[in-house]
């Protein structure tokens, strides 16, 4: 029994130094490939070929907007319609 249990100890030892020799070459070597982030709408409209909004200039549009809407309403707000109590 001795002998079986000193087999099986050399493998586990053996897979183990492997498995440790792997992953120190691959910490060396850095990562093995380029990590991709998610595609962005900017992204996708440049392979389309189309223009796109970034997100400074969407937002400036829609305060320019709200602006607008502000100054129609003569700074009033719209009220809300309550339901009629029963």
């Amino acid at each position: 029994m001795a002998g079986r249990s000193k087999g099986l100890l050399q493998f586990v030892f053996s897979v183990f130094s492997t498995s440790i020799n792997v992953y120190r070459s691959k910490a060396m070597r850095g990562p093995s490939r380029k990590v991709q982030g998610p595609v962005t709408e900017a992204d996708l409209a440049r392979k389309e070929g189309r223009d796109y909004e970034p997100a400074p200039v969407l937002l400036e549009c829609i305060k320019s907007d709200r602006q607008k809407s502000v100054a129609s309403t003569n700074g009033t707000k719209p009220r809300k319609v309550l339901a009629a109590k029963k």
